[in-house]
C-alpha cells in the first residue's frame, strides 16, 4: 500500500544566535507492506521539510532537510480468520422404485402403479457456497486450501447437468474501480479451477464480479470486512432452467 503525508513543519528560536524561527512545508511519501495475517506492518518513507531562521546579526537563513525512515508496527489482538463455509454432504442418490402389479383375474387389467422416486438432494445448497480466506492480500491466486475445496465440491457435481455461477465480492477498502477488477479476477480464478475439474461434464461455469456493491455486513469493523471479502458459488440444474424457459415462452 502507499503512504503519504503533508503539513506544516514547526521551527523554534531556541538555538544560539537565532532571533526568530519559522517553519515551512512538510511532506512525506512511502510504501508499506503487511505480513503475518495483516498484523505486522513495515513502511519505507522519504520525508522533506522547509525552514527559515532570522539570526541576531540581521541575516536570514532558508533551507530544507531530507530524510529516509523505515518504520515498523505490530497490531495485537483482532478477530480469528473466518472459516470456509463448506457444502453439506450430498445425500445418497436412491434409484426409482417400480412396483410390479400382481396378476388379477379380471377382464380389464389394473394400471401399473409406479412409485415416484424420492427427490434428489442438490449437489450445492440453494443459498450457495461461500469461499473465504482462500486468497492472499490483494491477490487473485487461489491458495492450496481453496483448490482442495473446489476439487471436493466438483466431485459432487459429477453426472449432473446445469450452470455453475461464480460471484466475486470485496469490502470497501481501496478504490471502487480496483475492488471491481479484483472481484472479477478472483471469481474467474475460482471458475477456471472448476472448469478444469469438471472437464467433460455437461456443466457451464460462469463468473462475475460485483466489487464492493453487495456487502453481507456493514463495512464498519475488520471482522465484517473479512466476511465481505468472499467468492460465492450457486448451482442451477438444467431441469430448473428448462422449466423457467418454458414459462417465459408461455
Amino acid at each position: 500500500y502507499g503512504v503519504g503525508r503533508a503539513g506544516y513543519a514547526l521551527a523554534n528560536d531556541e538555538a544560539d544566535g537565532v532571533s526568530d524561527g519559522n517553519g515551512g512545508f512538510y511532506g512525506a511519501l512511502g510504501i508499506g507492506q503487511e505480513f503475518l495475517d495483516e498484523k505486522f506492518n513495515m513502511e519505507f518513507m522519504y520525508e522533506f521539510a522547509e525552514y527559515d531562521y532570522d539570526t541576531d546579526i540581521n541575516t536570514n537563513e532558508e533551507g530544507s532537510y531530507h530524510g529516509i525512515a523505515i518504520k515498523f508496527s505490530y497490531k495485537f489482538g483482532g478477530p480469528s480468520p473466518a472459516p470456509v463455509v463448506m457444502a453439506e454432504t450430498v445425500a445418497e442418490l436412491k434409484p426409482a422404485v417400480v412396483v410390479e402389479p400382481e396378476p388379477v383375474m379380471i377382464v380389464e387389467p389394473e394400471p401399473i402403479m409406479i412409485v415416484e422416486p424420492e427427490p434428489i438432494a442438490p449437489p450445492i445448497p440453494v443459498e450457495g457456497i461461500k469461499f473465504q480466506e482462500v486468497f492472499g492480500v490483494n491477490s487473485s491466486e487461489l491458495s492450496p486450501r481453496g483448490k482442495a475445496d473446489i476439487i471436493e465440491i466438483a466431485a459432487k457435481l459429477t453426472g449432473f447437468s446445469g450452470t455453475l455461477s461464480v460471484e466475486g465480492h470485496t469490502d470497501d477498502s481501496g478504490g471502487a474501480s480496483h475492488n471491481q477488477q479484483l472481484s472479477e479476477k478472483r471469481a474467474e480464478s475460482v471458475a477456471e479451477e472448476f472448469r478444469l475439474q469438471l472437464e467433460g461434464e455437461d456443466i457451464i461455469v460462469e463468473s462475475k464480479g460485483f466489487g464492493e456493491e453487495r456487502p453481507t455486513f456493514p463495512n464498519d469493523s475488520e471482522e465484517n470486512r473479512r466476511a465481505n471479502r468472499r467468492v460465492e458459488v450457486f448451482w442451477n440444474p438444467k431441469e430448473k432452467m428448462d422449466e423457467m424457459k418454458s414459462e417465459e415462452q408461455m
